[in-house]
Formats: structure tokens, C-alpha cells, sequence
């Protein structure tokens, strides 16, 4: 493949990767506009949201084993191809149960894009480049999370909400195109393969059963009928999953994973950054309207910097990986991180925009340099022929971690957060106590860097031995 061509095919492996994130960003902001075009309550339209995430956490694991095992390039493909077609008919839904079919379909088609689209890209270089790959790839998917609320706030007030799905997909199909007819099929039929109905079966009752008896305990009391059998349903399927696991020649999710220390800190420091990013999405406008009496414009222009300067921190992050391994930049991103959560914990009602922005900006230098270099030590710490299904375990947990943890972040809110703070001097209750909660998390996090897979010049040459 001539270096042109390269090019454009990790430019469209990019532009795939990007969809799937600014998509679920435009619709957080086009919420209040399917309330009232489909006439639904806000806790069944948060249903669009839950279905999608429910669906792309539970088939992650499931198509990295797909393209581990028939080939990486024709499952980005189909997936592309899914997640246009869901993109197209969502814009066509005509109710509720409609669109939230439909964007069950597009997760479908993420879940398929998300494992090989990282493992194909960095494929296409060499392995003493992946930091840098990795780099670019999360500037990429930062810039969906900056333009997401902007492009749909556009789209939605000016083409209406079902634009904010049609966008999607010319960019979806020309990604495809370009991916099949540059990218070499590496397509290939192993000799056995026995899906596991059964295991995907219970892996995904297991997190529905969670995510909905959290929802439901929250909303409801926690020993109130449908939480008490969500969650016992939950808990009956993790021993009965690992079992079923254990005795599979093909299990959805390989458990031996969970013995690779190396493996599981990626997933820790890779879970604590997604924590902290949906918990400050959820929790920054709400201080900023309520006890700074901010407006929807200004409350975009002080979140924008964060988002900005993790554009400008990733590919640093993905040089400093490249040339020190994933220790440095995630460890250096951990301290950085959880001093930005205390300090935005010990914000008050009379905090200066500027002390805002500066506690903000850390934030998003610690997040970029956290996020890529551990991602790309979770696939580094697995057996190359396990990368697209190291890449879907490492989603599925930090997904569902994050999922429960917005749950408990609702609860704490509802029963410390009273409104304006008596003096304007001290923290506001409830987010001092969450955020303090969010440092304590991200610290822990450092505890767990030492497991994390050292790159020595051997490794390297091992590795490029066996490309």
C-alpha cells in the first residue's frame, strides 16, 4: 500500500470512529425536541440514550471476537454499513419504540466499528508508531465530543432533529468505500468456530438487569419490586456467566484476561477517565446554570476549552507513549486529573471564570493524557490474535462502571444538593462530595500503573518479528 493510500484509509478509519461519537453527543442535545416530537416522559426518552449504550456495551466483546476470528476489515465494514442504515432510518422514525429500535440498530453497527477500527488503524503502521496512532485517533474522537453539542445544536434548530441522524450518512458511506477498496481483506475462515449463544445470552441480560435495576432503585426506592428483581437477576447471572464461560471452547468474553494484571490496570486507569468525563458532563452545566446563573451560550464557552485542549494533549500523549511506554503519560495524567477533581470539588458560588477554566483545563490534560496510552496498553498487554477482543472488554467494563456510576452520582445529587450554598465562600454540597469521590477514584488509579506493559527496544523487535 503506497503511503497515500494509507492515508486516506486511516483518515476514513477515523471518520467511522468519529461518527459513532459525535452522534451520541448531538442527540444529548437534541433531548428536549424528541420529548416533545415524540411525546414522551424524559425517563422513557432516556431510553434512547440506554438502548444504545445497553446494545454497544454488550456486543463490544462480541464483535472484537468476531474480527479476531474472521477477519477485522470485513467486520469494520458490515459495521460501517449497519450503523448507516440505522442512521437513515432514525431520521425516518415515526414514534418512540421506532427510534429506539433504530438506534439499537446503529449500535449495533458501533459496537462492530469501535474494536476493529482501532486494531486495523494501527495495523497499518508500524508497531513503534501505535502511540502516536492512538494519539491521533483520541484527538479525533475529542473533537466529536467538541463538536457534537455545537454541530447539533446547528442541525436541530435549523434542518430539525432528524437531520442530526441523516448527517451521518454520506460520511458513513464514503468511509466504507474507501476502507474496502484500500484496505487488503484479511478475511479468513478458522477451521472451528462455535458462537456463544448462550454466554451473550446471559452477559447481556446481566447488564441490562443492572443498568435497569439501578435506574429503578434510583427512581423508585431500592427495595421497591422491579429493583429488587433487576438487581437479583444480575447477580444470578455472574456466577452462572463464568461458569458457562469456563466450559465454552469459544466463550464471548475470554477470562483469562481478568488474570493479566497488566491488562486490568489498562482497564482501571481507561474506566476512571470515562467516569470523570460523563460525570462532569452531567454535573458542569448544573453548577454553572443554577449557582453561577450561567446561560446555555456561555455555560458552551467556558466547557470548551476542556475539550479543546485534549485536541492539542493527545497526540503528546501518543509521542510520550511511543517514546517512554503507557507508565509516564498515564501516571503523570492521574496526578494531574484527580488534582483538577479536588479543585473543582472546592469550587464555590463565587469562583472566577478564570478558576474555572484553569481547573478545566487540567482536567483535560490529565484526561488526554490517561485516555489513549491506556487503551493502547490494554491491547499491547493481549496476544496479537486477541486484540479486537481485548479492545471490545476493555469498552464493555469502562461502559458499564461508568453506567453505574452516573446512577450513584443521581442519587448523591437528589440527596445533597439543596440549591445555592448558604455562603458563597464554600463548596457547593453535593458536588464537593461527588468530586472528592471522582479524585479518590483517579488516585486509586496510581496504585495500579506499576502492572501496567513496559515497551523495551526488544519488544519491539519481537513485535515487528511477528508482524
Amino acid at each position: 500500500m503506497s503511503k497515500t493510500a494509507k492515508y486516506i484509509a486511516f483518515t476514513a478509519i477515523l471518520v467511522a470512529s468519529f461518527l459513532t461519537v459525535i452522534n451520541t453527543n448531538m442527540i444529548r442535545v437534541a433531548s428536549p425536541h424528541l420529548q416533545e416530537a415524540l411525546d414522551v416522559n424524559y425517563s422513557n426518552l432516556s431510553w434512547v440514550l440506554n438502548s444504545y449504550q445497553i446494545a454497544y456495551a454488550v456486543l463490544l466483546p462480541v464483535f472484537g471476537q468476531i474480527g479476531d476470528k474472521f477477519g477485522r476489515r470485513q467486520c469494520l465494514v458490515v459495521g460501517i454499513a449497519v450503523f448507516a442504515i440505522g442512521a437513515l432510518l432514525g431520521g425516518l422514525a415515526w414514534d418512540f419504540a421506532s427510534l429506539v429500535i433504530f438506534r439499537t440498530l446503529q449500535a449495533v453497527g458501533a459496537a462492530a466499528i469501535f474494536p476493529n477500527a482501532l486494531v486495523t488503524g494501527t495495523a497499518l503502521f508500524p508497531p513503534e508508531h501505535s502511540g502516536k496512532v492512538m494519539g491521533i485517533w483520541g484527538m479525533s474522537t475529542s473533537m466529536a465530543s467538541v463538536l457534537g453539542p455545537t454541530v447539533g445544536g446547528f442541525i436541530v434548530q435549523y434542518l430539525g432533529w432528524q437531520y442530526i441522524f441523516h448527517v451521518n450518512v454520506p460520511f458513513a458511506v464514503l468511509s466504507g468505500i474507501a476502507i474496502l477498496l484500500l484496505i487488503k481483506s484479511d478475511w479468513r475462515k478458522p477451521s472451528s468456530f462455535h458462537f456463544d449463544y448462550f454466554g451473550t445470552f446471559v452477559l447481556a441480560t446481566m447488564i441490562i438487569a443492572l443498568i435497569a435495576g439501578l435506574q429503578a432503585g434510583s427512581e423508585a426506592g431500592w427495595t421497591s419490586p422491579r429493583a429488587v428483581i433487576m438487581l437479583a437477576t444480575a447477580f444470578v447471572c455472574l456466577p452462572l456467566f463464568n461458569k458457562i464461560e469456563q466450559n465454552c471452547s469459544e466463550p464471548v468474553i475470554q477470562l483469562e484476561m481478568f488474570q493479566n494484571l497488566s491488562f486490568l490496570s489498562a482497564v482501571y486507569c481507561g474506566s476512571t477517565h470515562l467516569i470523570a468525563i460523563q460525570g462532569m458532563q452531567f454535573l458542569m452545566p448544573i453548577y454553572l446554570s443554577t449557582v453561577k446563573g450561567f446561560d446555555p451560550v456561555k455555560i458552551g464557552l467556558i466547557l470548551m476549552p476542556q475539550a479543546l485542549i485534549r485536541l492539542v494533549v493527545s497526540p503528546i500523549a501518543g509521542w510520550l507513549e511511543d517514546r517512554y511506554g503507557s507508565k509516564i503519560p498515564v501516571a503523570a495524567g492521574l496526578i494531574l486529573r484527580t488534582l483538577a477533581l479536588v479543585s473543582l470539588g472546592l469550587l464555590t458560588a463565587s469562583s472566577t471564570n478564570t478558576v474555572i477554566t484553569l481547573a478545566l483545563l487540567l482536567d483535560g490534560i490529565g484526561a488526554a493524557l490517561v485516555w489513549s496510552p491506556s487503551l493502547n496498553a490494554a491491547i499491547n498487554s493481549s496476544p496479537k490474535e486477541m486484540a479486537s477482543s481485548a479492545t471490545g472488554l476493555f469498552n464493555m467494563i469502562r461502559l458499564i462502571m461508568a453506567a453505574t456510576s452516573m446512577v450513584l452520582v443521581g442519587l448523591a445529587m437528589d440527596k445533597l444538593f439543596t440549591g445555592m450554598p448558604q455562603s458563597s465562600s464554600t463548596p457547593v454540597p453535593g458536588f464537593f462530595q461527588i468530586y472528592m469521590a471522582f479524585a479518590a477514584v483517579t488516585a486509586l488509579g496510581l496504585l495500579t500503573v506499576r502492572y501496567l506493559e513496559v515497551r523495551t527496544p526488544e519488544d519491539e523487535r519481537i513485535k515487528i518479528l511477528h508482524r
